[in-house]
């Protein structure tokens, strides 16, 4: 199976009871209406074997708001229609959750699919040194006086000697924001915000 663990952010809601032994159910998410897709206007992109998506089901107490019991689900083979399924497949307890009775109306966050259609964007990486620290600017603007001599350049020996200097601080600014910008690359990659290529 291809596995973009891609975070969706979407929510929504049993239309059909799941019983703890049931591997069978239907959703309903207002949320995934008008994702767009071959499978017509307004529809989720049909989900089949070999992807599948990854759903946990929860429940929250209504008085701290507190989730009280969750369960992460493998959902396979379904359809979205209108920001509804007509029936989904799915197998029960992922990483060693617990198998609950869900009532209708029960709560679901779409939390990855493996559907290219939410594949993340690929992105090519060529500079690996990595660094989690912004770093200060350490190039400075040059002075913008006139030119006070007109050979070699037309620059004050001072303005020369400025531009020299920043432009080469202005490259070690440049890497160490690459340097971030590949620490910031590990890090969506690694929960599936972005797909390394």
């Amino acid at each position: 199976m291809t596995t973009y663990l891609t975070p969706t952010g979407l929510k929504g809601t049993l239309t059909a009871a799941l019983n703890s032994t049931d591997t069978t159910s239907q959703l309903k998410s207002a949320g995934l209406n008008g994702q767009g897709d071959a499978g017509g206007a307004g529809a989720c992109p049909t989900i089949a074997s070999p992807n599948a998506v990854k759903l946990t089901l929860y429940a929250v107490d209504a008085t701290t708001k507190k989730i009280t019991v969750y369960e992460e689900v493998l959902g396979t083979a379904f359809t979205f229609g209108a920001g509804e399924s007509t029936g989904i497949t799915v197998t029960r307890a992922e990483n060693s959750t617990t198998e609950y009775a869900w009532p209708v109306g029960s709560a679901f966050a779409l939390g990855w699919v493996s559907d290219a259609s939410f594949a993340p964007a690929v992105i090519t990486e060529t500079y690996a040194t990595a660094d989690t620290t912004v770093p200060t600017v350490t190039a400075a603007t040059v002075a913008t006086t006139a030119a006070t001599n007109t050979s070699p350049y037309g620059y004050a020996q001072a303005q020369a000697d400025a531009i020299v200097t920043n432009l080469n601080k202005l490259v070690a600014d440049v890497t160490e924001n690459r340097k971030l910008i590949v620490e910031l690359f590990t890090l969506l990659a690694a929960s599936g915000d972005v797909q390394p290529a």
